[in-house]
């Protein structure tokens, strides 16, 4: 191999020989997002877990936290294509 034949070596191939892959920023960012929506789920349910409020009062909360999300939601969805 002479150094003719290094220097048409593209960067894709380099890695590929090298068993690098390179991730796509929009991949990236869609694990970043994943892993933090699983983070506030998992920080919601331990809040809810150690929270000093019976199980009707946690219910009746959550109750009316879902009704509210989804008022907002259908006020929202006739402008949403």
């Amino acid at each position: 191999m002479n150094l003719e034949s290094v220097k048409e070596v593209s960067k894709e191939k380099l890695l590929d020989l090298m068993g690098v892959k390179v991730a796509s920023p929009t991949r990236t960012w869609l694990s970043i997002s994943g892993l933090i929506g699983l983070g506030v789920l998992v920080g919601a349910g331990v809040a809810l877990l150690l929270t000093p409020k019976t199980g009707r009062e946690v219910r009746e909360s959550l109750s009316g936290g879902i009704r509210k999300v989804g008022r907002r939601a259908s006020s929202v969805m006739p402008f949403v294509h």
